[in-house]
């Protein structure tokens, strides 16, 4: 497993397998690899940025953010999820664990 700090809060990993996973994409560069999986932690336009979720965006990407940004989430087909939730994506095992955002 790797994993990329994109700048800002903006995280990339990628698995063993080649999956894809962007956590808080924020001012992605032009050409990132497409998302298997979004993960946006709040509303905050630095974490949920539906410009740069098109972008990484391809057919199948699953976007998840907890329910105070379910509405945003519905342009993209998102899901809303919450803190301790945990789901089987194809070869992986995901749990949501708290984050916080700190000054």
């Amino acid at each position: 497993m790797e994993i990329f700090w994109l700048g800002h809060a903006a995280f990339k990993v990628k698995t063993d397998s080649g999956r894809v996973i962007y956590l808080d994409p924020y001012q992605l560069k032009d050409g990132e690899e497409k998302a298997d999986i979004i993960v946006s932690s709040h509303s905050h336009g630095d974490h949920f940025s539906a410009g740069d979720i098109k972008k990484i965006m391809k057919d199948d990407t699953i976007v998840l953010g907890p329910e105070s940004i379910s509405s945003n989430l519905k342009q993209f087909d998102g899901q809303p999820i919450k803190l301790g939730d945990s789901f089987d994506y194809k070869d992986l095992s995901i749990e949501l664990m708290p984050s916080y955002n700190i000054k």
